[in-house]
């Protein structure tokens, strides 16, 4: 554990937060501010995103954060809260170990970072984001919808000539209209390219996270 007033240079801090979301495979809480070390460090991102790839459920709270990188991080299964209420306390916690810095207010330069190799920080850690989302009743919360994974068998379906029973496969309402325009797009010769539907897919999983997700 560092000492209470230490400060971690940010390039050393970076490198192990990747390093720290690295050994997660279960689940990852990110509660920050401006999410400027999101925002700035696309390899703390790819780490994130990685965790995900493993099967570790990754949830942000942040009160600003670019569109692109929410989209970025919706596709592929991350969990977003945005509101207003700005913590003091900005912590990374995964299933065994715990960062976290402090911000006496929204300028004010972080300090006391701290890492934490303790199991039972987690759970403290979900109690913590409860209590900043409970802080403001208008924070948003958008369920991320991982691409990777069901996009292999709606490109067959399709490419088979069974949209409807590829839209089934769909939870939410608007992935039928994703389906469903990944056909017609796609059905020139009626021949289908499974590489080509999987392509249309992809962009308009982005396009319909834009316009439905964070509208």
């Amino acid at each position: 554990m560092e000492n209470p007033d230490t400060i971690i240079p940010e390039d050393q801090l970076i490198l192990r937060l990747i390093e720290l979301i690295g050994k997660s495979d279960r689940e990852i809480i990110y509660v920050g501010g401006e999410g400027r070390f999101i925002q700035q460090y696309p390899r703390l991102v790819d780490a994130l995103k990685q965790a995900t790839a493993r099967g570790a459920k990754v949830t942000f709270y942040f009160t600003s954060l670019s569109r692109n990188i929410i989209i970025e991080l919706l596709a592929k299964g991350c969990n977003v809260y945005l509101g207003k209420y700005y913590p003091k306390t900005h912590f990374v916690a995964t299933e065994n170990e715990y960062y976290s810095h402090e911000h006496l207010t929204r300028n004010h330069p972080r300090q006391n970072d701290k890492f934490v190799e303790d199991s039972t920080q987690f759970g403290k850690a979900e109690t913590s984001l409860q209590e900043i989302i409970k802080q403001d009743k208008t924070t948003k919360m958008y369920i991320g919808i991982p691409f990777e994974g069901k996009a292999i068998a709606i490109s067959i379906l399709l490419a088979s000539g069974i949209p409807f029973l590829a839209g089934s496969l769909y939870e939410l309402a608007y992935y039928n209209q994703l389906g469903v325009w990944a056909l017609l797009g796609s059905t020139t010769t009626g021949l289908i390219s499974i590489f080509t539907v999987r392509e249309v897919l992809r962009r308009l999983h982005y396009e319909l996270l834009s316009k439905n997700v964070l509208k």
